[in-house]
């Protein structure tokens, strides 16, 4: 659910750049109150089709798979979550699900 909040928040911004109102990640809060239109709701379906998100195990799944389907023997994995506390959280959760040290 935390997940979905986040991810929602990259979707707004990917929204608004596209329309070309770049700006700042928006908040959780401010991208659950968007009313996105139908347009930029198609938009932001089709991107988040594109967008491992999930519990920890979800995410390694898919880019395990992403991987997998690609055969690549590395992955460079940004979070597009609003503020550095959520997006520390995202890395911690992925380097647990691998077996990695955390950086703290």
């Amino acid at each position: 659910r935390e997940a979905r909040r986040q991810v929602l928040t990259g979707a707004l911004s990917m929204v608004r750049l596209r329309t070309g109102r770049p700006g700042l990640i928006p908040s959780p809060e401010e991208a659950a109150a968007y009313d996105f239109s139908p347009m930029e709701r198609e938009f932001v379906d089709g991107w988040l089709a594109n967008v491992i998100h999930g519990t920890a195990d979800e995410v390694r799944g898919g880019l395990d798979d992403l991987a997998k389907r690609t055969g690549a023997d590395e992955l460079m994995i940004t979070a597009n979550a609003h503020g550095g506390e959520a997006r520390l959280r995202s890395y911690e959760l992925i380097a647990d699900a691998y077996g990695l040290p955390n950086a703290s």
